[in-house]
């Protein structure tokens, strides 16, 4: 004899995958938006029927998928984890980083090379001042692009290099 199960049975509750997506940016569009809000969003939208997505359901998918409530309140708050460093004015502080690139037809008998992607910018206005594309990662294909900088930009008061755990300044 097996028992009889009392109670409700669990049923995994199934919301389609698009409508789900549609919920997770509604929620990042506005982090402080409640579920019965974005469910009335996409009821009004008519890409769910009324009633169709309950507010327990779509609560659970939300915080399986990280964007509940109260994860989202991490980003949301003003506290010192959640700011970022930033100069006051412009022009005061550029940043630079080398990044990997694509793989491009550059090598001998059009072989793939990987290219990599030297970029300036400035902190406070998050604006490109340079970036270009450079066979190698070396320090020399920084500086060249840095004194490129030089030739299109006005001169910075101080310049940031990161490069893997190194950190210099010039300036």
């Amino acid at each position: 004899m097996k028992p009889n199960p009392r109670g409700r049975q669990r049923v995994d509750a199934v919301i389609v995958p698009a409508v789900l997506e549609q919920a997770i940016l509604l929620r990042r569009e506005v982090p402080s938006r409640s579920v019965r809000q974005i469910i009335q969003i996409l009821e009004w939208e008519g890409r769910v029927k009324p009633g169709e997505v309950k507010r327990s359901t779509l609560q659970e998918k939300l915080t399986q998928s990280g964007y509940s409530s109260r994860q989202m309140r991490l980003y949301e708050s003003k506290g010192v984890a959640a700011r970022r460093f930033q100069k006051r004015c412009r022009m005061a502080l550029a940043q630079s980083d080398i990044k990997y690139g694509p793989y491009l037809p550059i090598g001998p008998s059009g072989e793939k090379k990987q290219v990599y992607l030297v970029l300036f910018e400035d902190d406070a206005s998050r604006l490109v001042l340079h970036g270009n594309f450079s066979r190698c990662s070396t320090r020399r294909s920084w500086k060249i692009a840095f004194a490129k900088r030089f030739r299109s930009t006005v001169h910075l008061r101080r310049s940031t290099s990161i490069r893997g755990n190194n950190i210099k300044q010039s300036g």
